[in-house]
């Protein structure tokens, strides 16, 4: 059966009637009463777990190399929390998920093939964001429970790749792309990332064409002022790929770009009832349950297993509009607070008081 789903969605997604077909079909969910949609308030889909916070690159645009309030304890987390996290989530059929990466490289944890196997064994599907450097362990990536793996190579040449990702690694991420490729299970989905710096945005076309025939995603770097401490080297002083998003216009521009294997391209503009792409659950390698993937750990709701992971969800949804981090970012919809209002989110009181302090600060 999952064979003949993922040939179906290959036939769909080079088709080009079919797929305008099916993105129309998507277009009317995304932009349905924000009534009718919002199961994410009560249950979480994906949940990303920190399984370690260790990495062997030291690319520029990530937060955790800019220091800081990023600056965090390195550690891995223990084997009875893993299993306590995948047992509780797994109680909840909404929790489709399980993805093994925050701040860390999910290939250097020998525990992988072990999450995918109990991951199945409790009904829950496992995605990975790799770097995929680590060539000796490109067997983890292959396994018929993995239906996504997504790997985060952000050039086409080798001097390109060293300067933005840290280190000299590009024909070892390569080769692990190519052999994952070729060995992936059927019911196994591919994807490439692409994030956009001052250094790399010379080999964007370049890149879009070598990997023509896979599904590319493009990423423009975003910032969260005075909280978010992405590396500036990465920024430059004039970044056209970071845009005033005070609009709803500008916002979509800023959003990333999907390159289909058909060739089709999409702006990944979330429904309207989310308010921005943080719907998924993260944990660190402490236990430590985060506000948002983006921002730093100061912002959280406690710890597993010494508070519900489901009653800390539901404190991130109310206090989302109060939250500094939630208030600073710029990856969330112009019109966030008016979302949170009428999913009842947010009073009245909190939305006013947000306008305010937006009109302060701006």
């Amino acid at each position: 059966m999952t064979y003949l789903k993922e040939k179906l969605r290959g036939v769909v997604n080079n088709n080009s009637t079919l797929w305008r077909l099916k993105r129309s079909i998507y277009d009317r969910i995304r932009n349905a009463p924000e009534s009718r949609a919002p199961s994410w308030v009560e249950c979480p889909q994906d949940v990303q777990i920190d399984t370690l916070n260790y990495c062997n690159l030291s690319c520029k645009f990530c937060n955790v190399k800019a220091g800081g309030a990023y600056d965090i304890p390195r550690g891995r987390m223990s084997d009875e929390m893993l299993k306590y996290i995948i047992d509780y989530w797994a109680e909840y059929p909404q929790m489709k998920h399980i993805c093994p990466y925050v701040n860390g490289e999910p290939l250097l944890d020998d525990r992988l093939p072990w999450i995918c196997e109990y991951s199945q064994k409790k009904g829950m599907k496992v995605i990975v964001d790799t770097n995929g450097t680590l060539y000796e362990h490109r067997d983890y990536l292959v396994h018929p429970n993995m239906t996504l793996v997504r790997f985060s190579l952000s050039a086409i040449t080798r001097e390109t790749y060293e300067e933005v990702h840290g280190a000299d690694k590009f024909y070892e991420a390569l080769n692990t792309f190519h052999y994952v490729a070729k060995k992936a299970y059927p019911s196994q989905q591919i994807e490439l990332h692409f994030m956009v710096c001052k250094d790399n945005e010379h080999e964007v076309d370049d890149w879009i064409k070598y990997f023509e025939g896979f599904k590319r995603k493009i990423f423009p770097l975003h910032r969260m002022p005075d909280i978010q401490l992405a590396s500036e080297d990465a920024l430059g002083e004039d970044s056209t790929w970071i845009q005033d998003v005070s609009s709803q216009e500008a916002w979509e521009a800023t959003r990333p770009l999907f390159i289909y294997p058909n060739g089709q391209r999409e702006r990944q503009i979330m429904p309207k009832y989310k308010t921005c792409q943080g719907m998924a659950y993260a944990v660190m390698w402490d236990g430590t349950i985060l506000q948002c993937t983006d921002s730093p750990p100061s912002y959280n709701y406690g710890k597993v297993p010494e508070v519900d992971m489901l009653e800390a969800w539901h404190k991130r949804n109310r206090d989302r509009i109060n939250s500094p981090a939630c208030r600073a970012c710029n990856a969330k919809r112009p019109d966030w607070f008016k979302t949170l209002r009428k999913l009842d989110l947010a009073t009245n009181e909190e939305v006013e008081d947000y306008l305010q302090w937006r009109n302060k600060n701006e």
